[in-house]
């Protein structure tokens, strides 16, 4: 069965309680959701929230004033922005993170899995509106974070893995043969398909914003300079090392990245490990000119306020260590509906009942770290994505796949199904049907082989994607089959 999705409704089922109308006992009650659309109630409900410091609550709304309001008034809940139909990408992201939130909720069923992958890659978690099975199926088959609707008692039971698949993010570029945060750990990781770069930024003395993990050059430069305390020119004139031997790069400015992959549509997620107002407004206009999917990231407090602050068009995140960090899960959630936070966690932990709480939540975590051996395994659990130097592991994911959203069968014929990979490559698929609808459509593998009478059907399909050991089923969106008696004209 594909990925638990989470789901809104006024069931026992639900992950989140669906509550219809405003009611200061139920509200206080566990994790629920209510709807607001009307400004004098949503500054009623924020004076309620704040005098209880509730924060656990999702408000959906498809009035902007209603998010801007509450969010005013208590920062701390989390804003749905719900809108009727998509439109222009850029103008619809801005606007969800101008209202402070993360989450969009769509109710036009017009959802696919390029649509939400395109969200997806910008940090923005996507719920939709559902009316009927056949609404859920076709959001799971999207890859959707959760759905919204009344009366959901289960979620239908398609023979599928993922309809999302997570991104691989190159931990500090692809350095099997260079060195970390070069221009050429970033090239090999655009080549070995990633969908995104993480790189680590500091400030020059003259304000330049340059990629490094370490705040000083010695362990990856001829010389050792303290990155902070030096003009970019002179730091310039110090050559790179990989292995211990000098290579002919010098220290790249964030902006080098962009120009040398201008060709390319790879995101990247940059680390700040400075924390100063002043270098994050410095950074904030290198990325203004940056034309790609950029999120934020930092261990440091002061760097996550000052990115809200410069960069509020942009998903923050939190690095952390569940293990060494001692901040309540109560504190990580707050934090990241204020700040619009995705959490990296270290791989490696004993809080397996966080990831759990947080995936009730839609709040998404992309572990850190991860091992050579524990990539593959780690890619499975179905997280955001995957952090590692080790994306050689994951060279083989399929990104998406694509077939026709709606075909026609006609009685008595064979219908041959295609199915395209995200490198538009032909992928052996099986299909499945998923409602019928009476129409007594028979498949066998690939192909639509017989049905009875004319109607409408949908169906599915599904690929088979080797990633080392282990086989995975990947999804198609749903297909709608006009089912038709031929003619024999």
């Amino acid at each position: 069965m594909l990925k638990k999705i989470v789901v809104v409704s006024n069931t026992s089922f639900a992950d989140v309680e669906y509550l219809v109308k405003f009611d200061e006992h139920q509200i206080l009650d566990g994790l629920n959701a209510i709807e607001i659309n009307d400004v004098e109630l949503a500054k009623k409900v924020a004076g309620f929230l704040k005098f209880n410091d509730h924060f656990d609550l999702f408000i959906i709304s498809k009035d902007r004033n209603v998010l801007k309001q509450i969010y005013k008034l208590y920062p701390y809940a989390r804003l749905v922005y719900e809108i009727s139909h998509l439109y222009d990408f850029n103008k619809l992201k801005n606007e969800i993170f101008g209202l402070h939130s993360y989450t969009v909720l769509i109710s036009d069923g017009e959802i696919n899995q390029q649509t939400v992958r395109q969200l997806k890659r910008h940090g923005i978690v996507v719920f939709t509106r559902v009316n009927s099975t056949l609404d859920i199926a076709q959001s799971m088959l999207a890859g959707v974070d959760g759905v919204v609707g009344l009366d959901i008692n289960e979620l239908p039971d398609l023979n599928a893995d993922y309809g999302f698949s997570p991104f691989v993010i190159a931990h500090r570029g692809f350095h099997n043969d260079a060195q970390e945060n070069s221009i050429r750990a970033g090239i090999k990781a655009h080549q070995m398909d990633a969908d995104f770069i993480e790189m680590d930024i500091h400030m020059t003395k003259d304000n330049k914003i340059v990629v490094n993990h370490d705040h000083t050059l010695g362990r990856t430069y001829e010389k050792d300079f303290i990155i902070k305390k030096e003009k970019l020119k002179e730091l310039q004139k110090i050559k790179m090392t990989y292995q211990g031997e000098a290579v002919d790069e010098r220290l790249p400015l964030l902006k080098d990245f962009d120009n040398k992959l201008v060709e390319s549509n790879i995101g990247f997620i940059v680390e700040s490990k400075v924390d100063s107002k002043h270098a994050m407004k410095r950074l904030s206009k290198v990325i203004n000119t940056i034309n790609r999917p950029v999120l934020l990231m930092s261990f440091h407090p002061f760097s996550i306020i000052h990115m809200k602050k410069y960069m509020p068009n942009l998903l923050n995140g939190l690095l952390i260590d569940f293990n060494l960090n001692k901040m309540s899960l109560k504190s990580i959630i707050k934090t990241s509906n204020k700040y619009q936070m995705m959490i990296h966690p270290y791989y490696k932990h004993s809080r397996s009942e966080y990831c759990e709480e947080l995936r009730k939540r839609a709040i998404n975590v992309l572990p850190w770290g991860v091992s050579e051996k524990d990539a593959v395994v780690t890619f499975l659990r179905g997280f955001y994505g995957v952090n590692t130097n080790h994306i050689d592991q994951l060279a083989e994911v399929i990104k998406f796949v694509s077939t026709k959203k709606e075909v026609t069968y006609d009685i008595g014929d064979v219908f041959n199904f295609e199915l395209k990979s995200d490198k538009l490559l032909d992928v052996s698929k099986e299909v499945y049907v998923f409602d019928d609808q009476n129409t007594g459509l028979q498949t066998s593998k690939d192909q639509i082989t017989g049905a009875t009478k004319p109607g409408v059907a949908y169906v599915y399909l599904i690929t088979k994607v080797k990633l080392g050991s282990t086989r995975y089923k990947l999804a198609s969106d749903l297909i709608k089959v006009n089912v038709k008696e031929k003619d024999n004209d």
